[in-house]
């Protein structure tokens, strides 16, 4: 029995070993293992369908467990059911973008909010600012002395000037009256609404002038009366004698007017200077002399003409005499 079961046990193992032999070679002779494309290709051949990678992504769902609501039956017959819902991850990502826009708009717009409530802010603070240097601004002008001046009729500019100067409202005299001479060139629309409030109308500025005539009139009598009685008939001088106007244009000899205005400066009456009626003052004769008789009193004018005449007669003289 023993030796029966000891052959029984050999024979097991010898065939084992030969199918093992018969199983390698067989193995060897179709290739060896097989990979993995080779049993996909084979599979394929055998008619499996295999799913795309691109689908399988596509079709990737996140599921969610809802408990189905538990009515009053028994324990043994309640259930609970497996709902699977589907969400595609790209809607997913879409909701997210859509919030994350959603919150950064919220964030922008409450910025531009609060840059609109600080530009108030800083608007408001300004006008503040202004409004108080404005108050401050005419507190110092209201503490400001002010000075008054009275210009009284026949002042010149070089009087008012000096004047101005003279209570601090100017630095230099001298200065503001050349200032004043090229500011007055054009017209003075203020002295002519003056004019136009004082005269009202024609008639009122002919009676005014008539006025005036009544003043310049003795003046010039006076001038003309001892010009006449003084050189008339010496033939060392020639004049006008105007029915108007403010001057009395006198011709000396030639070469004469401007000795005439020097010798009559030395006695202390003053003339316009000589050949001020020519262009840049150069008489080619120097021979005209104006005569203005309106500026001066009577009593002056009658002891400034006998001095006019006195010196035409010295310079004459010494003229023909030498």
């Amino acid at each position: 029995m023993s030796v029966r079961f000891k052959y029984y046990l050999r024979g097991c193992g010898l065939g084992i070993l030969v199918a093992s032999l018969v199983f390698i070679v067989s193995l060897h002779a179709h290739g060896g293992a097989m990979s993995d494309e080779k049993a996909m290709q084979r599979a394929s051949e055998l008619g499996m369908i295999m799913p795309d990678d691109t689908q399988t992504q596509e079709a990737e769902t996140q599921t969610t467990e809802l408990p189905v609501k538990e009515t009053n039956l028994p324990d043994t017959q309640r259930t609970t059911q497996a709902v699977t819902q589907k969400v595609p991850q790209n809607d997913t990502q879409k909701q997210t973008e859509r919030d994350t826009s959603s919150e950064q708009n919220d964030t922008s717009k409450e910025s531009e909010k609060k840059a609109e409530e600080k530009k108030k802010t800083q608007d408001s603070q300004k006008k503040e600012e202004e409004k108080k240097k404005a108050q401050e601004t005419e507190k110092e002008e209201t503490k400001k002395e002010k000075v008054s001046i009275t210009i009284k009729g026949g002042e010149v500019c070089r009087e008012i000037a000096q004047d101005l100067q003279e209570k601090g409202l100017v630095k230099d005299a001298e200065d503001f009256r050349k200032y004043m001479q090229v500011q007055t060139i054009g017209h003075d629309k203020l002295n002519q609404l003056r004019h136009v409030r004082f005269f009202k109308d024609l008639d009122g500025l002919h009676a005014h002038m008539r006025k005036h005539a009544d003043i310049l009139r003795p003046k010039f009598e006076l001038g003309l009366d001892t010009l006449d009685k003084e050189l008339s008939g010496l033939g060392i001088g020639e004049w006008t004698k105007p029915h108007g106007g403010y001057f009395i244009s006198f011709d000396s000899l030639d070469g004469c007017a401007k000795a005439i205005v020097a010798r009559a400066k030395e006695a202390g009456v003053v003339l316009t200077g000589a050949g001020a009626t020519y262009p840049y003052g150069k008489d080619p004769k120097d021979s005209n002399i104006r005569i203005a008789p309106s500026f001066p009193t009577l009593e002056d004018l009658g002891k400034a003409a006998q001095v006019f005449v006195l010196c035409v007669k010295l310079v004459s003289v010494e003229k023909l005499l030498g």
